[in-house]
């Protein structure tokens, strides 16, 4: 399969995306690209205590949908693009850490084990406001 490449304006509408998210109350700690070494596309990863005990991600998909229709559509972002995890999932632990190496900063991760998921490569944000408020 051919690399993906994560471009500016994925980067972008996820940021957009992430700050519209806030701005309605969806509660999202943190988030980052990951291209998985399995997969063929990026993913963003939209970390959010909407995901239930148990992994219930129903009503997380829901309010993200929810907002991401009241946005001009976003031509790197779509509804398979999006995968929201819990807090307490490998990949937002692994995030954390990120964020506790590099504070205040994004940042890239080459290719390797994050979390539990094997990745090609991966970006990410620097910590949002939700994190900044309660870290």
């Amino acid at each position: 399969m051919g690399q993906a490449i994560l471009v500016e304006e994925m980067k972008k509408d996820g940021a957009d995306l992430i700050e519209k998210l806030l701005d309605e109350g969806v509660e999202i700690t943190s988030a980052c690209w990951l291209k998985e070494s399995d997969g063929d596309r990026w993913h963003l990863y939209l970390v959010t205590p909407l995901v239930k005990e148990g992994g219930a991600k129903r009503l997380a998909y829901r309010r993200v949908n929810e907002v991401q229709r009241k946005i001009p559509p976003q031509p790197g972002i779509d509804y398979s693009t999006i995968k929201v995890v819990s807090p307490d999932s490998p990949v937002a632990t692994t995030v954390a850490k990120m964020h506790e190496l590099y504070p205040g900063r994004t940042s890239y991760v080459g290719e390797g084990l994050f979390g539990k998921t094997y990745v090609d490569a991966g970006f990410i944000y620097a910590p949002l406001r939700a994190e900044a408020k309660t870290g």
